[in-house]
């Protein structure tokens, strides 16, 4: 009978459909029939509610979003901000913005570390030519900031000055590090909240290229140093003495020994001071520029470029025994992690870039994945479109809890002058409208975000980092179970659905983007054409019941089909026969 119907229609195409619904002759008797149909035995459907599964999912705060950029973190009871673009600083208090400090000349801001003493902050200079990274110090935060350190750096031969989240490392009570990020590898020290700095030691050149910053884990009173960038050269070395006769303050020769830091080979190396991921003592899985404390474990992900995805592992804190996290996948490096003030555990990725070239196991996307609850797994939670040119070191991102809000700084995402500001909700997936149901009414706010290109992570149902056609399918298909063309949503396509669609005497009219998934538009483009009819009888689904979540077998008769395709030539004889009953 599919052959039949083909052969009625020519082709399931638009052309062949509008010329046979609009040309053939209709019975008299037909129009009687199908208006008794569409307009006596015919009421508003109910739509069916499936159970939602609830997911969580970006929020964004469309008030805050996109009015400043470069959120940190809190500092005194206030969110500090840092202007690539001007140098300036700013604070927010929860109700206003307020203007803050500004960075000396044409200094830009790279990191910020808040200490009980003030806020320092690593800012590239240029003087003459001369590129250099400065350490700049405020003990307030709106006052100017003043210079402190400041140091010619090269990489690959050519002026560099940058620095990572963890480049400054605070030790308490006014002690500091300062770890280079660049060829040079100097380790800097200050014992008086960076007044004064002492070159520490410096590791052969051809030992470790550059150091990624530290951590500092204040209870247990580890410091652990994170190197790269070849698998020689990258590793996490550890020490639990830093104060002590040998320790790494006052005797770093011995600590540079111990870590390999004299020759090529590292031949000095004392593999109990670094952690072992799959065994390992140096390798890229020991490459991360960023860690975080979580119970009983230190979390770090893998800063490299693995077409597979980036790896995550934990080493116990006490222990330092090493394991890995989850199977693998994670979508760009993991740059940056957050514990959350109702302990959540997030960390955002980051798509690296490398003289123009994606690396592998990165994309376009900047990704937001949540830690579960016992810390052996992660779920991706929501996707912003970067910078396609953005070299990953050149400039800082990451993002702050601030104000029950979570704000990620915009250097990273499509547009560098925002920030992004939003929460984190608990939402059904596909539940649009948050009635804990799956109706219609969802479904066309799907497809009129799809038409308006717009995008928010609610309606990303498929996580692709888009919201186009993929979730519609996603909706329709597997999350209400159903089929194109099944208007009133009882889980199968059938005559019923063609005399609901049919009611709303819709199709065709001359009224732009007026109908809905209800009415007949299932394509999602706003109207009731013979485009969804097309859409709907492709399926296959007509007449078959509901999904057996297998092949939809090819439909034995299509006799009713053909009645309501000539039906919906008389929407117009039938909304005016209506309007006159």
């Amino acid at each position: 009978m599919m052959r039949s119907l083909r052969m009625y229609f020519g082709s399931l195409d638009r052309q062949n459909l509008d010329r046979r619904l609009k040309s053939d002759p209709i019975l008299p008797s037909q129009i009687v029939v199908l208006t008794l149909i569409a307009c006596f035995f015919v009421s508003p459907i109910p739509l069916d509610a499936d159970a939602v599964r609830t997911v969580l999912r970006w929020q964004e705060d469309e008030t805050l979003s996109g009015k400043q950029h470069g959120a940190r973190g809190m500092w005194r009871d206030n969110l500090w901000g840092f202007s690539f673009d001007t140098g300036e600083t700013w604070a927010y208090d929860g109700q206003q913005f307020l203007p803050a400090g500004k960075m000396p000349g044409r200094q830009r801001p790279l990191m910020s570390l808040f200490t009980d003493d003030g806020i320092f902050v690593v800012a590239p200079s240029r003087h003459d030519g001369v590129v250099t990274a400065d350490v700049l110090f405020s003990p307030d935060g709106f006052a100017d900031y003043q210079l402190q350190l400041s140091l010619n750096s090269t990489t690959s031969g050519t002026p560099f000055a940058s620095a990572q989240d963890h480049s400054l490392v605070d030790l308490g009570d006014s002690r500091l590090l300062f770890f280079e990020y660049s060829d040079e590898s100097r380790v800097f020290y200050s014992g008086n909240a960076g007044q004064n700095w002492d070159l520490l030691f410096e590791p052969d050149s051809t030992s470790i290229r550059h150091f990624h910053g530290a951590f500092f884990d204040p209870d247990y009173e580890k410091l652990y140093v994170m190197s790269g960038d070849s698998n020689a050269q990258s590793s996490i070395m550890v020490t639990d003495d830093l104060f002590g006769e040998h320790g790494l303050i006052n005797d770093p020769g011995l600590w540079r020994t111990r870590w390999g830091m004299d020759d090529p080979g590292r031949k000095t190396l004392e593999t109990e001071w670094l952690l072992k991921p799959l065994g390992l003592d140096r390798s890229q899985h020991s490459r991360s520029v960023e860690m975080e404390i979580d119970g009983d474990y230190v979390y770090w992900g893998e800063d490299t470029g693995r077409p597979s995805g980036q790896k995550m592992f934990r080493a116990h804190r006490q222990t330092m025994e090493v394991e890995e996290v989850g199977s693998g996948g994670i979508i760009g490096s993991p740059w940056r992690f957050l514990k959350t003030s109702d302990d959540r555990f997030l960390f955002l990725t980051s798509a690296i870039h490398w003289q123009g070239e994606l690396f592998p196991g990165s994309d376009e996307f900047l990704h937001l994945y949540e830690m579960t609850e016992d810390g052996s797994d992660y779920r991706e939670l929501a996707r912003f479109s970067t910078l396609h040119e953005l070299y990953s070191g050149s400039m800082p991102f990451g993002f702050a809890e601030a104000f029950e809000r979570l704000w990620i700084n915009g250097y990273n995402i499509s547009d560098p002058e925002y920030d992004v500001v939003g929460s984190l909700i608990e939402v059904g997936l596909g539940d649009l409208n948050d009635d804990e149901q799956l109706t219609a009414i969802d479904i066309d706010l799907l497809s009129a975000a799809i038409r308006n290109q717009q995008y928010q992570p609610i309606f990303d149902l498929d996580m692709d980092g888009r919201v186009d056609g993929g979730d519609r399918d996603l909706w329709v298909n597997e999350l209400k179970d159903s089929f194109y063309g099944d208007s009133n949503l009882d889980g199968e396509f059938s005559s019923d659905d063609l005399t609901h669609a049919l009611q709303f005497a819709e199709y065709e009219d001359d009224l732009p983007r007026n109908s809905g998934w209800a009415a007949g538009d299932w394509n999602g483009d706003g109207d009731f054409t013979s485009a969804d009819l097309v859409l709907a009888f492709e399926g296959g689904a007509y007449e078959q019941g509901p999904r057996v979540h297998a092949a939809v077998p090819e439909p034995r008769s299509w006799t009713l089909l053909v009645v309501a395709l000539v039906g919906i030539l008389l929407s117009r004889q039938i909304r005016a026969a209506c309007v006159v009953s």
